[in-house]
């Protein structure tokens, strides 16, 4: 059986748009958070609040506890005339870092599936970083892990670094390729918390992790062996956000892994081209107002006859 979890982190923001630490605010550590309701949990993550979901079985589940995590955060910063921001890094503001406890990075270090090593801590400086990530529940061995980590990449952590238009955060954390490894699975942890703007996002993590975790699991059923390839040039481009090329990568990808990419991702990369403007620029306005949309016969069309990225 497979799952899809996630343990998410957020900003908290003044009426003015500025970021405040989470520090005394929520409440729940790392090592002991606040349970809320049907195995929700959230916790204090050094300025950041984070939250826990349970596995999930479903897409619904996946959705529906996503989406009740938020609400019950964005009550809690209501009560404190605050609101949720939803953004892969900040600067936060000296005043919000007098706390010692937003200078403890505690994280563990993770694991770079490209490089075959760790990656390294970040410096500590006034940027503070807020991931999505998604913990992947299936039973395969490690050499799997690394396979299942890289088909993440080529599909959601491409795609992700086109809709996320932030740059600094993979200077911190969540380059292409990171992981943890976990007993159960993995904890994928390129993503950052963008995902989490809209439920045709969430459906996208879930169904492209759970579909690729099949089908990582079928092959080592048959006895074959998956290989994954990037070019160091791709892995740029992941990690610094080259649209451009990403959007090449991402026409081979859908059309070589169409046997297990999903139409709701398939969906999402249309609307992503038909964002696309030059090289290096997405009408992030565009794209999001297409979520709400079904793609048309003239879109396609639109595409077909649209001229490559250089």
């Amino acid at each position: 059986m497979i799952t899809i979890g996630a343990d998410p982190e957020v900003f908290l923001a003044n009426k003015e748009g500025h970021p405040v630490s989470s520090i005394g605010k929520i409440g729940g550590t790392k090592h002991d958070p606040i349970p809320i309701e049907n195995g929700i949990c959230l916790q204090e993550d050094n300025v950041t609040v984070e939250y826990n979901i349970p596995p999930c079985k479903t897409l619904d589940e996946f959705i529906k506890y996503n989406s009740r995590a938020l609400e019950i955060i964005a009550e809690k910063a209501v009560k404190l005339d605050l609101n949720v921001l939803i953004k892969a890094a900040v600067r936060m503001p000296a005043a919000e870092l007098k706390d010692p406890r937003s200078w403890v990075f505690g994280c563990e270090p993770d694991f770079n599936v490209w490089d075959m090593e760790y990656n390294p801590k970040p410096e500590p400086h006034n940027y503070r970083a807020a991931g999505g990530h998604v913990h992947i529940g299936c039973d395969i061995n490690n050499i799997q892990k690394v396979i299942l980590t890289k088909l993440l990449d080529i599909s959601l952590g491409a795609i992700f670094s086109i809709i996320d238009d932030d740059v600094k955060r993979k200077n911190m954390y969540g380059t292409a390729g990171s992981i943890r490894l976990k007993p159960y699975g993995i904890e994928y942890r390129t993503l950052s918390n963008v995902w989490l703007r809209d439920p045709a996002l969430m459906k996208v993590v879930y169904e492209t992790s759970r579909n690729a975790a099949i089908y990582v699991t079928e092959y080592s059923n048959k006895n074959k062996n998956l290989e994954v390839s990037l070019t160091k040039g791709m892995l740029v481009a992941i990690n610094k956000r080259k649209v451009g090329h990403l959007i090449e990568l991402l026409r081979n990808v859908t059309h070589t892994h169409r046997q297990w990419i999903p139409q709701s991702f398939k969906d999402l990369f249309l609307k992503v081209q038909l964002a696309y403007v030059s090289h290096n620029h997405i009408n992030l306005d565009k794209l999001y107002e297409s979520l709400k949309e079904n793609a048309s016969d003239e879109d396609l069309y639109t595409i077909d006859n649209k001229a490559s990225p250089s």
